[in-house]
């Protein structure tokens, strides 16, 4: 494929998750930085954040809604490497499924996020994704340089039917 041909292909890849992230109105976008975010291994960092939303559905929708009923807050998780390439941290969008959760959502993250047993994590910043989805769904397309390379984690993602 040629050069040409595959940054039209990849624009048009950008551009159709773009307006998939849109479709799904999420109520937060988030970021994930880590302490040693050039030193931390993909698996490991990948392994940090499945615990953190694995604690985060617990807390917000209950441990038998997980764990027996499969239920998850949805979310769409992206991963990047920064502008060095060597910067790993993790993007973003979230929702849950009542009033109650939007509060609770911002309050457990970050109480789970900096937490003890989260001891490799620096910071997490989560803003109101509300009115300005279009504003921020590309954010989480923008490192993809090559159809190799992959952003979206598909493993720490969930969407319900």
């Amino acid at each position: 494929m040629s050069d040409e041909k595959t940054i039209h292909q990849l624009n048009k890849y950008r551009t159709v998750g773009t307006a998939w992230v849109v479709q799904q109105q999420f109520w937060f976008f988030g970021t994930l930085k880590f302490i040693d975010g050039e030193q931390i291994r993909d698996a490991q960092a990948i392994q940090d954040c499945s615990y953190f939303f694995n604690k985060l559905d617990r807390r917000i929708l209950g441990s038998t809604a997980v764990q027996r009923k499969g239920q998850r807050l949805n979310r769409l998780v992206f991963m990047e490497h920064g502008k060095t390439g060597n910067n790993t941290h993790f993007h973003f969008f979230i929702k849950g499924k009542t009033q109650a959760h939007f509060r609770q959502i911002l309050k457990a993250a970050n109480d789970i996020w900096h937490s003890q047993k989260m001891a490799r994590t620096l910071d997490l910043r989560l803003e109101d994704n509300l009115g300005n989805e279009e504003g921020r769904a590309y954010y989480g397309w923008k490192e993809m340089r090559t159809f190799e390379k992959e952003t979206l984690v598909p493993t720490l993602c969930h969407l319900s039917q």
